[in-house]
């Protein structure tokens, strides 16, 4: 889940890119303010939902992935759920989420999974990644997270508590 920090900066959750374990390390350190409504939402639909925030230039941080193995990852986690689709509510009623549009490509076979996509969508994640990158004034990296998130409390001027950052 995307937050609004102590200081006012912004965290946007990039599905599959360790966004959890951030919330879980800011929480634990008391510097959420406000978490999103929604999970995954990326800065020009947090721009209108939160006018005050944004109107004042916050700083703005992600992580992303390497792409193959964002794929990776979301194909595990999908198929754990057994496929369920993202586009939908219980109701039926379309509802945002980043990766909705990929849901007409699931596949029971991981190479075809990708396959789908990349013949559908071209280029999704790198698509997707934009979406939350475009406006971030730091990209970390999934694959370095504890090191990205010192980096981050440091320039934010956090105090770390690295009992409970080596807990990454």
């Amino acid at each position: 889940m995307g937050a609004i920090l102590t200081n006012n900066s912004v965290f946007l959750h990039v599905p599959k890119t360790g966004g959890n374990r951030i919330i879980e390390i800011l929480r634990a350190h008391g510097k959420i303010k406000k978490e999103f409504d929604h999970k995954h939402v990326e800065a020009c639909r947090m721009q209108v939902i939160e006018k005050k925030v944004f109107s004042k230039n916050p700083f703005i941080f992600c992580c992303v992935r390497h792409p193959i193995t964002w794929y990776e990852s979301w194909y595990r986690y999908q198929k754990k759920r057994k496929f369920k689709g993202w586009g939908k509510n219980n109701s039926g009623s379309a509802i945002y989420h980043p990766c909705a549009i990929i849901d007409d490509c699931q596949d029971e076979d991981f190479n075809k999974f990708v396959e789908n996509i990349l013949n559908k969508y071209p280029g999704f994640v790198s698509n997707m990644y934009f979406q939350f990158t475009r406006n971030a004034d730091l990209i970390g990296k999934q694959e370095s997270l504890k090191e990205f998130l010192i980096m981050v409390m440091n320039f934010l001027g956090f105090e770390i508590d690295f009992n409970i950052m080596n807990s990454i």
